[in-house]
C-alpha cells in the first residue's frame, strides 16, 4: 500500500516568483524517483466567474468582497475534495501554488473582516509543508509589469502588496518555512529543496 502524499504549499504576494519554484521542486521531487502533481488555488472556477473576473480586473463587482470571500472559499474545497485530497490518498505528493494564506492576505486588504475569513475557512487543513516567498513589494509589482501579460488592478500598487502580504505573514504557521525572495532563484531553490526533500517518504 503507498504511503500518503504530502501537501506542499507555495505562498506570496503576486510576483513573487512562486510558479518559478513550484517548476523546480516538481522537478527535483521528480527526479529522486517521487510521484508529484502541481495544482493552484483559487482554480478557473473561481477565476472565470463574470463577477470574481471583473473585481480582479478593475475593482468593481457586484458582489460585495465579503460575498467573494465566500466564493473562494468554496472553490477552495471543492480544490481540496476533487483535487488534492484524491491525489494524496492515492500516494502522490501535491504542490499547490497559493494557499488559504492568500485568502488571509487579499481579504484582509479588501476590508473583510479577519474573523469572518477564518471562519469560513475553518475546513481548510494545515500542509504538510509550506513555503513563503517573503519579497519586497516593490519588485514584485516590477516583475509583474514586466510578464506583458493582463495585470489584475491589485497588482499594480506596491502598498497595497505590502499590506497584503503582512497579513499573510501574520497568519502563516509556525514550523512552515519563509524564504528571502531577494536572493537569486538557484539560491531560494536550494533552501526549498534542502527543506523539503528529506521530509518526503514516498
Amino acid at each position: 500500500m503507498k504511503l500518503r502524499g504530502c501537501l506542499i504549499v507555495i505562498c506570496g504576494i503576486d510576483g513573487s516568483g512562486k510558479s518559478t519554484q513550484e517548476q523546480i521542486l516538481a522537478e527535483a521531487i521528480r527526479a529522486s524517483g517521487r510521484d508529484v502533481t502541481c495544482t493552484r488555488q483559487p482554480s478557473d472556477w473561481y477565476r472565470n466567474l463574470p463577477e470574481v473576473r471583473t473585481y480582479l480586473d478593475s475593482g468593481a463587482s457586484p458582489l460585495s468582497p465579503g460575498t467573494i470571500a465566500l466564493l473562494a472559499a468554496a472553490d477552495r474545497m471543492m480544490h481540496l475534495e476533487t483535487v488534492v485530497e484524491p491525489a494524496l490518498a492515492g500516494g502522490t505528493h501535491v504542490i499547490c501554488n497559493r494557499y488559504v494564506y492568500s485568502s488571509y492576505g487579499y481579504f484582509h486588504a479588501r476590508g473583510v473582516d479577519r474573523g469572518f475569513v477564518a471562519d469560513i475557512n475553518r475546513a481548510v487543513p494545515k500542509p504538510d509543508l509550506g513555503i513563503f516567498l517573503k519579497t519586497d513589494p516593490l519588485i514584485a509589482v516590477r516583475r509583474v509589469m514586466e510578464r506583458g501579460e493582463r495585470r489584475k488592478f491589485e497588482e499594480k500598487s506596491a502598498a497595497y502588496l505590502k499590506k497584503v502580504q503582512d497579513e499573510m505573514l501574520r497568519t502563516w504557521p509556525e514550523g512552515l518555512l519563509v524564504v528571502d525572495g531577494a536572493q537569486s532563484v538557484g539560491e531560494i531553490a536550494s533552501e526549498i529543496e534542502s527543506y523539503v526533500l528529506p521530509k518526503l517518504q514516498a
